[in-house]
């Protein structure tokens, strides 16, 4: 269907237009600029290829993925679906693959599926990765009405607390296989706890229980603060421009802060050697603060929305005169507990660890516990109740490592 004439003059405008982004990358250093325009230019060469195919209304193609979110990276994969009719049209398939042989033909790195609606809603209902990504899906090009049957009926199919757990526990062996941690030498930006796909996750839960598509409406729904929106805004970009620049300096997808790539993009952004700390660990630095945060606000609005979740009144339980537990997850009585009774900040870490039925501690108390950080100060320090306390979570039999963890994490223990 199409020759190599075609062939010739796609590739060569995409390998123009990609080099055109670059330097407009450089030009005006904005991460969010990059991602929305590289969408439109594959948006633009997808549809243009659709045209020439003449496949027109046969089927539709869709976008999944982060590039169905309108996140596309330098040399990120592009995810299609080809959604077609439950009936057979002539001739379809043979278009389908002529379209798709071009696209990789062209230099377009292509992650694609080719499923009936039918296909789509089974494989949706089977496999938390297919609805994960179908759940960003954006319409590019063909039968308009097939996507909106496709959307109208994924979404009927949406079982939000399912969902939820399933996604949970998919984070949980993500962060295992990074120890864990996002205290890694060589981190994956993308990947490593703290990195993107902690926050993506926390979007695509939201977008399941329709609370919001984006950090704006999360906003306005209460999930997060004007303060967290900020935050996570600044640490987002960060992030997203490691992850451009990772992509550029080693020419291909790479999503990994590896050693070799480190001094090198540390120059890229400017960090300055000085006689107390390297560049290369400057950078290391930024992307930790920005790492801990994300991990920090995954913990806090993943608690939130699982609030939201709950069927049945919690199970409340009185632990001592400022404590107590909801379903097993520690709570202050009442607002300002912290704020009012500093001594309480330590307590909440040894409660933990000396009732093992808590499971963890509440979004407020969680946000409590980093409003009010500044309070352990040097008067804190040498209050004795507090090194009693601090004594008491080192000596205890179980979870010293996990308290002071978390107490690093929440900013308390670099505090202390």
């Amino acid at each position: 269907m199409f020759n190599k004439a075609v062939t010739s003059t796609w590739r060569t405008y995409l390998k123009a237009q990609q080099q055109q982004l670059e330097t407009d990358y450089f030009k005006h250093l904005n991460a969010a600029r990059l991602l929305k325009k590289h969408c439109q230019l594959i948006d633009h060469i997808l549809c243009n290829i659709w045209l020439e195919s003449k496949i027109n209304n046969q089927a539709t193609l869709v976008a999944v993925g982060g590039y169905g979110r309108g996140e596309l990276y330098p040399h990120s994969d592009i995810d299609l679906l080809f959604l077609l009719p439950n009936y057979i049209v002539d001739g379809l398939d043979s278009k389908l693959e002529a379209v798709i042989s071009l696209l990789w033909d062209i230099g377009l790195q292509v992650g694609h599926s080719v499923r009936t609606l039918d296909e789509c809603l089974t494989e949706y209902q089977a496999d938390i990765t297919i609805q994960t990504n179908l759940l960003e899906a954006r319409l590019l090009t063909g039968n308009q009405s097939l996507y909106e049957a496709f959307m109208m009926a994924s979404k009927k199919l949406m079982q939000p607390q399912l969902f939820f757990a399933e996604k949970f526990k998919e984070q949980d062996n993500r962060h295992a296989k990074f120890n864990d941690t996002a205290y890694n030498l060589e981190p994956n930006i993308k990947e490593s706890p703290g990195g993107l796909r902690d926050l993506h996750m926390i979007l695509w839960l939201a977008r399941s229980q329709h609370l919001g598509e984006n950090w704006a409406q999360l906003a306005k729904a209460q999930l997060i603060s004007p303060l967290e929106l900020g935050q996570i805004k600044r640490h987002e970009r960060n992030l997203q421009t490691l992850r451009i620049r990772l992509h550029y300096l080693a020419k291909r997808r790479e999503d990994r802060l590896l050693f070799d790539f480190q001094n090198e993009l540390a120059d890229n952004l400017h960090f300055v050697t000085t006689p107390r700390k390297r560049a290369s660990e400057q950078l290391m630095q930024s992307y930790f603060i920005s790492a801990k945060y994300i991990n920090l606000i995954n913990e806090i609005v993943l608690k939130t929305l699982e609030i939201t979740l709950r069927v049945n009144k919690p199970q409340i339980v009185e632990i001592n005169a400022r404590f107590e537990s909801h379903d097993n997850v520690l709570h202050t009585k009442t607002v300002n507990v912290l704020q009012k009774t500093p001594n309480s900040i330590l307590d909440c870490f040894l409660l933990l660890q000396q009732h093992p039925n808590l499971t963890g501690m509440s979004a407020d108390l969680i946000r409590d516990l980093v409003r009010v950080k500044k309070l352990v100060n040097q008067d804190f320090r040498q209050n004795p109740i507090n090194k009693t306390t601090f004594l008491s979570i080192l000596s205890q039999t179980n979870g010293v490592n996990h308290s002071l963890r978390r107490m690093n994490r929440f900013g308390i223990l670099g505090e202390y």
